[in-house]
């Protein structure tokens, strides 16, 4: 399980080097700490590290991410939910009114321009879908687990640390056979007898 919510599955990384001093962690945190989206942009997606125990919180000082030798915090991402079925329903209010107005129906790019109106319109009155995942970091063996299953999700979070000078090695089992030298893979002499024989 998780530690506290998000994904039963993980990802599992060795720390190879990085930073241990309590001000540099808290510092490279905060620099990918999260922000809420701002509804005036054309941004409909943010994320960014939180406080394990309070996800609503990137303070981030050492008090909130260090628990005892390990460090315990989220990777929170918030999406602009605008439903697709209302945007729908209102381009299609609006084409019956131009063709009742206009004598035509709409072109395919008048109906693009509405629908690219209309969603801007529903973004002031759109849902904020937040998802939070978990990563645990045990500093003295440097096993580094994130608990998540998002390509994307896990692919950002080894680049936040990455770029606070975090060196991770996956340590998955696929990972490892990766990490064998090619020769070790190929058939045995006692497999080569077996296939000899079937034949």
């Amino acid at each position: 399980m998780p530690i506290q919510r998000g994904s039963v599955t993980f990802v599992r990384f060795h720390v190879e080097s990085g930073l241990k001093e309590k001000r540099a962690l808290a510092a490279g945190f905060k620099k990918k700490a999260f922000e809420p989206i701002d509804r005036g942009s054309d941004q409909d997606r943010s994320q960014g590290w939180v406080e394990l125990e309070n996800v609503d919180s990137a303070e981030l000082t050492p008090s909130t991410f260090l628990f005892g030798e390990r460090v315990l915090l989220s990777w929170r991402v918030d999406r602009l939910v605008v439903p697709k079925r209302l945007v729908k329903t209102e381009v299609d209010k609006w084409k019956n009114e131009f063709a009742e107005r206009e004598g035509r129906p709409p072109t395919r790019h008048e109906s693009r321009d509405q629908k690219v109106l209309v969603t801007q319109d529903l973004r002031g009155r759109a849902f904020v879908k937040t998802d939070t995942h978990d990563v645990s970091w045990e500093t003295p063996s440097g096993e580094l687990w994130i608990w998540a299953t998002s390509t994307k999700v896990i692919e950002e979070i080894i680049e936040a640390l990455e770029a606070m000078g975090v060196v991770l090695k996956p340590t998955s089992p696929g990972a490892r056979v990766e990490a064998l030298d090619p020769k070790l893979l190929l058939p045995t002499e006692a497999l080569h007898h077996l296939e000899r024989k079937e034949s």
